[in-house]
């Protein structure tokens, strides 16, 4: 199999300098570990197939060079790659350009990379698909795939009676699911925590690290393949960029593909050992809806805004709430979900009905975006309600304690 690389080689041709073939190969013969002869170059031992043709750019006074170099053998592939080293130092002595026209070791490496990269990428789909599956049900993809893809699927894919949405998902976009970090505890339920400490002997100081935010790979997976989720989200990352390369058909070199071959393994190492023993991976029921909601932030980026959004008004909320009023033992240790915490608040008139309803009417924009499938909101729709939880969190963030604090409890 033969393995050519074309240049066009561009060099001004002042005053003579480099103005025909015989002076350019003069110039390639100034290293003296190259020979010209026959047609063929001879370097360090090895026969390379060298064809030139030369014509001239009268309007800009300069001279080009059309050069194919071409071995017939890829064991010879490292003298090759020193001679265009060479090659190249020459014409940028001169003060040349050289524009790359054909490179069949990129094409090569290229087309040896993709397989690779393919079988990577559909173990973390697989991975991805069975964890989902077997925790959120059946309906998972639909509440997490991003909304054009959906509607790429309907309009292209459907028809051919492919239902696999999962496959539509960007590259890049794969490694959310499992590696993106994310908090199940907000600053509201740790004032209650705080207030055990000085009431329990025996309070286990480790329950903090709940309020760190973590990965799912963190969280479900870390006890069953003994590797951190920094060190496949640095690889895949790196896998990205290089798969960019072969998409958008740019030179893949040796280097390059054996950093794809040794990320592919690495990779391809940890998805699998995390496959065979997924069975082990329990997530508490306690956790479900904090993943329904985790994963339908990456459903589009404005169903992303706008549950952070609402973790914010969340947050603030329960904060403003719970340093404002004198709440029994009891009620500091509930479980402060939305639905309690709006309980409490109704409790002990926190906020105007009109506030309060507001809040209800975006908490059920909140379970239509995270749980129905089939809701029909759209991006500016989506934009608006993000716009209202933000300035609702200005509100709330600037209520002061006095303006708080005067409300009696119903009873």
């Amino acid at each position: 199999m033969d393995f050519s690389i074309e240049y066009l080689v561009t060099i001004e041709s002042k005053g003579g300098f480099c103005d025909s073939i015989d002076t350019f190969n003069n110039l390639l013969k100034s290293y003296s570990e190259i020979k010209i002869k026959n047609g063929k170059i001879l370097f360090k031992g090895t026969e390379i197939i060298y064809v030139i043709k030369t014509d001239e750019i009268k309007s800009q006074k300069q001279r080009y060079f059309h050069v194919n170099l071409t071995i017939s053998d890829l064991k010879d592939e490292l003298v090759f790659l020193d001679l265009l080293r060479m090659f190249r130092d020459i014409v940028y002595k001169a003060k040349g350009k050289i524009s790359v026209l054909w490179d069949d070791f990129s094409a090569y490496y290229s087309l040896q990379s993709y397989p690779l990269i393919h079988r990577t990428e559909n173990l973390l789909r697989k991975l991805i698909s069975k964890f989902m599956l077997s925790n959120l049900g059946l309906d998972w993809s639909s509440q997490t795939v991003p909304t054009e893809v959906e509607k790429s699927i309907k309009n292209k894919r459907s028809q051919l009676g492919i239902t696999d949405i999962l496959h539509d998902v960007d590259f890049i976009q794969l490694s959310d699911f499992l590696f993106k970090p994310y908090q199940t505890k907000g600053l509201a339920s740790l004032y209650g925590l705080i207030e055990k400490i000085g009431i329990e002997t025996d309070f286990d100081p480790n329950v903090l690290t709940e309020y760190i935010p973590k990965s799912n790979w963190q969280r479900y997976f870390s006890v069953i393949v003994d590797c951190n989720d920094g060190y496949l989200v640095k690889r895949w990352e790196k896998l990205y960029e290089l798969r960019c390369l072969i998409a958008h058909n740019t030179v893949i070199s040796k280097n390059e593909f054996l950093e794809i071959q040794l990320l592919c393994k690495e990779l391809d190492e940890k998805f699998i050992e995390a496959l065979n023993d997924l069975e082990k991976v329990v997530i508490p029921e306690s956790d479900i809806e904090i993943l329904h909601e985790n994963v339908a932030s990456n459903r589009s980026e404005f169903n992303g805004e706008f549950l952070e959004a609402w973790k914010t008004l969340n947050t603030q909320l329960s904060e403003k709430f719970i340093l404002s009023q004198e709440l029994t033992k009891e009620e500091l240790k509930m479980k402060l979900t939305i639905s309690s915490l709006m309980k409490l608040i109704e409790k002990y008139n926190f906020l105007e009905p009109k506030t309060i309803h507001k809040i209800n009417e975006l908490r059920n924009i909140r379970h239509q975006v995270v749980h129905d499938t089939s809701n029909n909101l759209t991006e500016k729709q989506l934009e608006l309600k993000t716009k209202e939880l933000k300035q609702l969190c200005n509100e709330i963030m600037t209520m002061t304690i006095t303006e708080t604090t005067d409300q009696t409890p119903n009873t």
